[in-house]
């Protein structure tokens, strides 16, 4: 994913299989997600789409042959969420490529987007399912690269990952020993209510996934690290001591 933050606008790139009717329809709806709600994570919902008002007051979105937008200001009715408006093609994006674009509220750019672009960690890929890029660029109003960041995962193998940020001067690296483990028969709880999994209070599964860092590839760095639920909720003190051969024969 690429954000691209300019003074009026943030336009994300993702290439993602692009838009379906039914990813269409659920956007034009309430309540309505195309996703399927499996897989091994809480929450599938996510915060839904429509939050992209809290910022902006328009949302372009590009996906292979769709281009339409979404509009809505504060104080107008929200119909402007849900009934989607055809637009022609400007600044096409590539094949391959969706892109969102969203016209932010004047005041926005400094005081939210830019300061949450900038608790982005290198971690968080791997705590997500699909993401394994990162690129966030910050131009100017004559289109000057202000700064940029890159974030990138890579498997070196089965519980060996390395992660790699970059500014455009410098790149940092750091190797993780990773180990998943899947937890079953999960009671169901309010605070991860999910109608299409706790149907009927019926148990679930969550996937638990631990990430050791590494100094260098062998050897466990003894610091405590961030939890995550997909993004940072913060630094609890966790310090796991063990012993991590992660590219041994054994």
């Amino acid at each position: 994913m690429t954000f691209k933050v300019t003074p009026s606008c943030v336009t994300i790139d993702c290439n993602e299989d692009g838009f379906t009717p039914d990813d269409v329809t659920a956007l034009c709806d309430v309540g309505k997600s195309a996703r399927t709600g499996s897989g091994p994570y809480f929450s599938t919902d996510g915060i839904g789409f429509k939050s992209v008002f809290k910022v902006a007051y328009k949302a372009h979105i590009q996906s292979e042959n769709y281009s339409f937008s979404f509009n809505h200001k504060p104080g107008q009715p929200g119909m402007g969420m849900i009934s989607p408006t055809w637009e022609e093609h400007q600044d096409r994006p590539p094949a391959g490529i969706t892109r969102i674009k969203l016209f932010v509220h004047s005041e926005t750019i400094s005081s939210t987007i830019l300061q949450q672009l900038g608790e982005v960690q290198t971690a968080h890929l791997m705590f997500l399912r699909n993401i394994r890029r990162i690129n966030i660029i910050r131009v100017n109003d004559t289109g000057d690269i202000i700064s940029s960041l890159k974030f990138s995962i890579s498997q070196d193998s089965e519980n060996a990952i390395c992660l790699k940020e970059e500014n455009g001067v410098e790149k940092e690296k750091q190797h993780y020993h990773v180990v998943k483990y899947l937890v079953h028969q999960i009671l169901p709880h309010e605070n991860r209510t999910n109608p299409r999994i706790d149907t009927e209070n019926r148990c679930v599964s969550s996937e638990v996934v631990l990430a050791f860092p590494l100094d260098g590839v062998e050897k466990q760095v003894a610091s405590s690290q961030q939890v995550f639920a997909f993004s940072a909720i913060g630094n609890m003190g966790f310090k796991v001591i063990c012993e991590i051969h992660p590219f041994s024969s054994s």
